[in-house]
Formats: C-alpha cells, sequence, structure tokens
C-alpha cells in the first residue's frame, strides 16, 4: 500500500474555516444599550478584551476590527446607534455595510450578520428611529442576516411585574405579558421587518437580558436561554454555510450548537463509513483518532490557553476509559490497543497498528472514541458556563469532567455501542445498511444521552 503524502488525515474544519476563519459581526446601537455585554456574553470574552469605543468619549470608527486573544473566532465592527433628524451617522453605516457586502470580497472579509440593538420599548415608547428601518431595508436588498436585538429586556418585565402587583405575582404570566407586548409593537411594524427576512425563518428578533433579574436576583438559566436563541436566530439567518459553522464555532454560549456542528461535519467528512472511510486508508490508527479529536475540540473552541483540551495526556485519558476486554475480548484487539496507546503514555515503543478497513474493532473503537469525546466536552462546556469570563481551562476542569462522564453514563453509553455496532460481515461487504447503522450509533446514542442530562 502507497504511503499517504501527510501523516494525518485530511481536515474537513480546518478546508472550510480556510473560506471563512472568523465570524464577522456589525453591532449597531447607542451607548449604553448593551452591547457590550451582549458580545462579551455571547463569545465569552471580557468586556475588557473587547473594549468597544464609543462607551467612552470619542469617535466610533465603524471599521475599526475589534478582537480577543481569548476567543480569536470572531471580528467585531461597532456602530453607534441613530439620533433622531440626524443622517451623518446613516451615511456612514450605509456606506460600510454596503461597502462590507460586496460579493466580490472573499467571503471572510465581509460582514456575515449585523445586531440591531435597541433598548427595549415599555408603554408609550417607539419601537425604532426611521435610521433603523433603513437599516433593515438595506440588508433586505444585500442579503445580509440582520436581528434586532430588543436588550434591556427585563425592564419591560419589571414593567408588567409591578402592573401585576409587584411580590407573589406569577412570573411566568409577567412574562407571557411582556412578550406579548413586544410582539403586538412588532407586529404593528411588520412592514417594517418583512426586510429582516432573508431566509425562510420568520422571527428575525428577540428581546434579552444579559444578566436577567426576577425580583432583585440574577437568572443565570433564563438569561443564558435568551442568549442561546439570539444564536439560534442568527444561525438560521445565514444563508453561508460557512458563515453558519464560523458562527458555531466562535459563540460560546449555546451547546447545543457546537454538538449539532460537530456531528455534521463528522458524518460528511469521517463518520458515515468509519469502518470503510477513504479518508483513513493508509494513516496509522493513532492519527485517525488525533484527527478527529482535533476536529472536535476546534468546532468547540474553548478558551484553552495551555491547550489542555488536546494535549495527548487527555488523549489519553480518553483512550484509556474504553473497556477493551468488555467490548472485543479477542486477544489480538486488546493488544492492538495496547499498541496504539504506547506513545500517549510514554513508551518508547514504535508499533503502531494502520487504520484497517472492513475491521468491526476499528469500528468500534473509532465510534467510542468520538461518543466519549462528544459527551465529555458536553459536560466540560456546561461546566465552564458557571466560570468567570474569560473562561480559561485549566488542569483541574477538564480531569474533573472526564472523571464525571467515567463514573457517569461511559458504561451505559459503551454496552449500546457494542450493540448497535454491525459485524464484521457486514463491514466487509459494505452493505449500505451497515453504514446507517453507524450513522445512527454516533448521532442517535449522542442525542439520547443529552436528553436525558
Amino acid at each position: 500500500m502507497t504511503s499517504p503524502s501527510t501523516p494525518y488525515p485530511s481536515s474537513k474544519i480546518q478546508e472550510i474555516l480556510a473560506i471563512c476563519p472568523k465570524f464577522r459581526i456589525l453591532v449597531v446601537g447607542r451607548s449604553g444599550v448593551g452591547k457590550s455585554s451582549l458580545v462579551s456574553a455571547i463569545f465569552g470574552v471580557d468586556k475588557k478584551d473587547i473594549d468597544i469605543q464609543h462607551d467612552r468619549a470619542g469617535k466610533v470608527d465603524i471599521a475599526h476590527e475589534y478582537t480577543s486573544k481569548n476567543n480569536p473566532r470572531f471580528i467585531l465592527h461597532d456602530s453607534e446607534g441613530f439620533e433622531a433628524g440626524s443622517t451623518e451617522k446613516w451615511d456612514t453605516v450605509k456606506n460600510f455595510i454596503q461597502e462590507k457586502c460586496d460579493e466580490k470580497l472573499p467571503l471572510k472579509e465581509r460582514i456575515h450578520a449585523i445586531w440591531l440593538c435597541i433598548e427595549t420599548p415599555r408603554t408609550g415608547m417607539r419601537l425604532m428611529q426611521t435610521a433603523d428601518e433603513q437599516l433593515l431595508t438595506l440588508a433586505s436588498k444585500l442579503k445580509i442576516a440582520v436581528i434586532v436585538v430588543f436588550t434591556k429586556y427585563d425592564l419591560l418585565f419589571t414593567e408588567y411585574f409591578r402592573k401585576a402587583g409587584g411580590k407573589g405575582a406569577d412570573y411566568s404570566i409577567i412574562d407571557t405579558n411582556a412578550k406579548s407586548h413586544l410582539k403586538q409593537l412588532v407586529e404593528d411594524h411588520k412592514q417594517k421587518f418583512k426586510y429582516a427576512t432573508v431566509s425562510t425563518h420568520t422571527k428575525k428578533y428577540i428581546g434579552l437580558s444579559n444578566t436577567f433579574r426576577r425580583h432583585r436576583k440574577t437568572d443565570e438559566s433564563y438569561t443564558r436561554a435568551m442568549l442561546t436563541n439570539a444564536i439560534d436566530i442568527t444561525q438560521e439567518s445565514l444563508l453561508a454555510p460557512e458563515s453558519s459553522l464560523s458562527l458555531a464555532v466562535a459563540q460560546r454560549i449555546d451547546v447545543n450548537q457546537k454538538v449539532k456542528y460537530s456531528i455534521e461535519l463528522g458524518l460528511e467528512h469521517y463518520w458515515r463509513d468509519l469502518g470503510t472511510c477513504a479518508v483513513f486508508r493508509g494513516h496509522l490508527l493513532e492519527n485517525c483518532l488525533s484527527r478527529i479529536h482535533l476536529d472536535i475540540i476546534g468546532t468547540w473552541n474553548f478558551n484553552d490557553p495551555n491547550e489542555v483540551s488536546s494535549d495527548k495526556d487527555f488523549c489519553a485519558l480518553l483512550y484509556m476509559m474504553i473497556p477493551f476486554k468488555l467490548l472485543q475480548p479477542e486477544k489480538d484487539f486488546y493488544k492492538g490497543m495496547i499498541d496504539l496507546l504506547q506513545p500517549f503514555l510514554g513508551s518508547k515503543a514504535s508499533l503502531f497498528k494502520l487504520y484497517q478497513e472492513s475491521n468491526p474493532q476499528t469500528t468500534l473503537c473509532l465510534e467510542a472514541y468520538i461518543v466519549d469525546l462528544l459527551l465529555v466536552l458536553y459536560g466540560l462546556f456546561v461546566n465552564t458556563l458557571s466560570m468567570e469570563l474569560p473562561r480559561s481551562l485549566n488542569d483541574k476542569i477538564v480531569p474533573e469532567s472526564l472523571k464525571a462522564y467515567r463514573d457517569g453514563k461511559s458504561k451505559d453509553v459503551h454496552q449500546i455501542l457494542r450493540e448497535t455496532t454491525p459485524s464484521g460481515f457486514a463491514l466487509a461487504i459494505r452493505g449500505p445498511l451497515a453504514s446507517k447503522k453507524i450513522k445512527k450509533s454516533i448521532a442517535e446514542i449522542v442525542h439520547e444521552q443529552l436528553d436525558r442530562a
């Protein structure tokens, strides 16, 4: 067999991210409306790190690219909101958007989405300025996703809380009434909001608070749900699949987006036929696992300055989690896995197994590793959400997440994998049902386990 030209299989995520490596977002809104807090919460960076200028004295440069060393996967452009009767700021924004939406530009240099931030209107307040409406119209013509983000939704909630009598009122009814108020305002401006429709998704606005409070207490769960909704709506509004991946990678609030894109990319490139994968042909099994690991980790985009999630110790702990004797007791397979683990455990041995097509042992090893890694990362991601920004990974939280999964779901997961892996004969003849079964055993098992979380 001819040796591959590179030691590692090709990377699908690197191929796509080369087209659009960073999600480029334009955030428009007045000073104090909550733009810095919104960007900080969704992309998981400290507000001081992005340092939006117009929260201080001085003129805003809309062309300036705000970036973060703690999250290199997004670029922020900031613009002041619009004042009634003023056209200067609108002209600046219009010219910039037209320039950055030119189809002649590479995708990575274009604006991928706009968040128009407006303080949630309470009773008697105007929904938006004329220039806001002009922005929606322009975005529609240029086919760029624009989401109207009504910030400080908690102020509207508080208004209805007081109307309901204050302490002791039913929060769910208050929330329903406040949302109905906002929805009615949007319906009254329906003709304007149609300009925000650039895909089949019809809901182009979101009311949210970056620190939603109920009766003087911050409701972290509700706040996170609103921020996640903002990501979902933005994601569904994007037209280019490459920018969709860039947003999924850049954002650090929506764990389900991480799972979704990890699975979709894997199925597209590697996982559909794990037992007969041409991408892995001729490569060492160790390098196949490393490629899978690095691509999945790349999608999750943790703030990991010391690369704890991709170092050899983390990989070795995941390998060791698979109960080899239970899943495949044959002596040759167990020996092969020991050979595989040796380089990661510090051994000087040089025995490496090549990826073997139509081998149920190889399939089971790859499949177990993928499912284990995704479920461990899910737990790790959820754990980081309670950390202070910028939520850096360390050599404590990663092993803790591994241990929690190993002591919890892992045994049931491995047993399910053992029962659903196709036989060697099925893989040898490369039957379509065998491929379908592998696909199901990754995507469905992961989602089934997460539904039980």
